[in-house]
């Protein structure tokens, strides 16, 4: 009894932390100093290309905290695993894999956010699997990954900031 409770508090931390990440992640904001192509192709993917793609992410992460614990029903998590959560990061993943850049540097960004995706995805396919075939331990272990991928979405967020430095862009968080 005392480890579900620990495991649902460290569930319900996560998942905050990962949408104080995500929310980082999505309100970022440009302004540029110059007239430079790649500080323009920089401020082209992150408030156009992304601006999109960072909706659909708060959309998951919202899904994604309120999602039903898997003590309430493996069935029920299962299936709300594959037809809600595993849905909005197919299109998150397809949206992602769609922007076109011919910099080096913003494609090497947009990897690093497909990988946290795909991340994310790795780890909710097995967690879904885990439920439907009952497997408690499964479950936990693939659930554990999910925070493998807070750290990938976090070496996202510090190569965005790092380049918009580089390019002496301003980062702006919008006014909540």
């Amino acid at each position: 009894m005392k480890s579900r409770k620990n495991m649902k508090k460290r569930s319900v931390l996560f998942s905050r932390i990962s949408c104080v990440l995500l929310l980082l992640s999505s309100c970022l904001l440009f302004v540029s100093c110059g007239k430079d192509t790649k500080a323009a192709a920089l401020e082209k993917f992150a408030n156009r290309d992304m601006a999109k793609i960072n909706v659909a992410y708060n959309k998951f992460a919202k899904a994604y905290v309120a999602s039903p614990s898997y003590t309430e029903g493996m069935e029920i998590y299962a299936s709300y695993v594959n037809d809600t959560l595993l849905t909005q990061l197919d299109d998150i993943i397809k949206q992602t894999q769609a922007i076109k850049t011919g910099q080096k540097e913003i494609k090497a960004l947009k990897d690093k956010y497909l990988k946290a995706m795909k991340g994310y995805k790795q780890a909710l396919t097995q967690c879904a699997t885990a439920a439907s075939a009952q497997d408690t331990q499964a479950l936990e272990q693939a659930r554990s990954e999910i925070s493998n991928v807070g750290t990938d979405l976090q070496d996202y967020n510090n190569s965005l900031r790092a380049l918009a430095k580089k390019y002496k862009m301003t980062v702006k968080e919008p006014e909540h």
